[in-house]
């Protein structure tokens, strides 16, 4: 329709053009005819003048005076002729004014036209545009709810997978568990029927050796509590391993839910208009601190032992802004945007949750929730902290660390009880020796 507005337009200058020369010919014609006629009635009284200056001239003069009235009369003719063109070229231009009203009449309409058709075309171009930023809302809410999904589905396939690493962990201490209690029994078979031989030996001279006695039967008192407690940590160690294995299994339930979900989510993110990914600031997400006073210190890296002493970590129910999520030997990690460092989701054993997502930081409200701001200092109260405390957070290292001390002191009894032994038996055979002499 513009073009054929713009065709129009062209035509319509052109007839314009075309009436503008029209009259200046016209006008050009109307002076000519104007300069003609003044010509004529200016010979016409030269010629009257002269007639009756010479009436009683010649023939000659009568003859010229004929011959100039044949000249005016085609003077005449040619002034006719001339007013009957420019009657035609009126007629023309009229024609022209005329096709030049009814093509700026037909201009004006396909000019309403077209406004109407723009308007029109506005108005679908904007609805269209209206439903399409609905469509690109919704599909970067799915996407939202796609990478958190991910997101959960990455932290239970980890979470997962420490689970199953802390099974083979509890089955690698059960068996290590069965081979001491194994040993345990085999050593009180042994101190019992070394307790029945020097028994025996012993029966004649109680006496004297009453003593040795006592200590035989307390040193097998003490090894049957100790297979007695093997056996309780055995059945501890079998509990906890049973425990973890439901665990397990319900970290592989909700895997592969989520892992459905986020199938659903894809499917569905498919069938929309792909929508532009997010910045880099889009994908910070809120944590909150589950762990009560003293709360959860911040580590250098994403490992529990390379933790940072300035006591600066949150506590329930602040909330941090983490930026980055990775996974350390032990558990998963986020970074804190404040720059001082990493914080645990969990425990190290993978028991316990230390922080839980709330969403993303653009979809959260953050008045509602106290963000940690590092003032408050960990640890500042000087409480004691009970034994099953220290047990609950101990590291695996911390671990190791206290079955070597115990396994030492244990080793440290048993060669001072050996030694007593060996004193009381070399005592026994010297007086057997003696007893034999006499």
């Amino acid at each position: 329709s513009r073009q054929m507005l713009d065709a129009q337009s062209k035509a319509v200058a052109a007839l314009e053009r075309e009436c503008d020369r029209l009259r200046q010919e016209v006008k050009r014609k109307d002076e000519e005819h104007a300069a003609a006629k003044l010509r004529v009635e200016v010979q016409e009284h030269e010629l009257s003048a002269a007639l009756k200056r010479e009436e009683d001239s010649t023939e000659e003069h009568k003859r010229n005076a004929r011959e100039q009235v044949a000249a005016m009369v085609a003077e005449n003719e040619e002034v006719q002729r001339l007013q009957t063109e420019n009657a035609g070229l009126r007629l023309r231009a009229e024609e022209a004014a005329h096709k030049a009203v009814t093509a700026r009449e037909k201009e004006k309409s396909e000019r309403e036209r077209s406004r109407a058709l723009n308007q029109r075309l506005q108005e679908e171009a904007h609805a269209l545009d209206h439903g399409v930023r609905a469509q690109a809302a919704s599909v970067r809410e799915k996407d939202a709810a796609l990478r958190e999904t991910e997101h959960k589905l990455v932290a239970a396939e980890r979470a997962a997978e420490e689970a199953k690493q802390d099974a083979e962990e509890a089955r690698w201490n059960m068996e290590e568990t069965e081979r001491k209690l194994a040993k345990l029994t085999d050593m009180g078979n042994r101190e019992r029927k070394r307790a029945d031989d020097l028994k025996e030996q012993l029966d004649h001279d109680q006496g004297v050796f009453g003593i040795a006695v006592q200590e035989q039967a307390e040193s097998a008192r003490e090894k049957e509590l100790e297979m007695m407690e093997a056996q309780r940590e055995l059945q501890a160690v079998q509990d906890k391993l049973h425990e973890t294995q439901r665990e397990n299994n319900t970290l592989r339930v909700e895997s592969r839910k989520m892992f459905a979900t986020l199938q659903k989510v894809q499917q569905a993110g498919s069938s929309q208009p792909s929508s532009p990914a997010p910045g880099s600031a889009d994908m910070a997400f809120v944590y909150q601190c589950l762990q009560e006073k003293p709360g959860v210190g911040y580590r250098f890296s994403p490992n529990f032992m390379d933790k940072n002493p300035d006591g600066t970590g949150p506590m329930r129910p602040q909330v941090i802004v983490a930026d980055a999520i990775s996974q350390g030997p032990q558990a998963i990690f986020v970074r804190c945007i404040s720059g001082r460092g990493w914080l645990p989701l969990t425990s190290p054993s993978g028991d316990k949750q230390l922080f839980r997502p709330i969403g993303r930081v653009q979809d959260v409200n953050m008045s509602d929730y106290q963000l940690n701001q590092g003032r408050v200092k960990v640890g500042q109260n000087n409480t004691s902290v009970s034994y099953t405390h220290l047990r609950a957070h101990e590291t695996p290292e911390h671990l190791v660390c206290r079955l070597l001390l115990e396994k030492k002191k244990k080793n440290q009894y048993k060669k001072i009880k050996k030694s007593k032994t060996d004193i009381i038996k070399e005592k026994t055979d010297i007086n057997c020796q003696k007893k034999q002499k006499k």
